[in-house]
């Protein structure tokens, strides 16, 4: 077994370097959310649901930071709001939600 991971090994490639964000999103007032790189999933290819994003205004100012929770997806960020998806493993229903976005002091 030991000589199968080695052999595995000897043919991986590992990132040097990673983006410094994944995805990012503008809204229609210039606000830009941009979230955080998380690596991405190994069976879907695609990035893990829920994420940190940040918040900046149109001059580039860091408003502030917004954390999603796992298992949903942000549809987009709009006039102070998150619309966000999540998925009903059982059912295949998607469930969309509107939540408002409020400062914690």
């Amino acid at each position: 077994m030991q000589v199968g991971i080695d052999k595995l090994l000897a043919v991986t490639v590992v990132d040097k370097t990673h983006p410094a964000f994944s995805t990012m999103l503008v809204e229609r007032d210039g606000t830009v959310w941009i979230r955080g790189y998380e690596p991405r999933v190994p069976t879907t290819g695609a990035p893990p649901l829920g994420g940190s994003w940040a918040r900046f205004d149109p001059s580039g100012k860091l408003l502030g930071t917004l954390r999603i929770p796992e298992g949903s997806d942000v549809i987009r960020f709009t006039r102070g709001h998150a619309i966000l998806s999540k998925r009903d493993a059982d059912t295949e229903t998607v469930h969309v939600s509107v939540h408002r976005i409020e400062a914690v002091h």
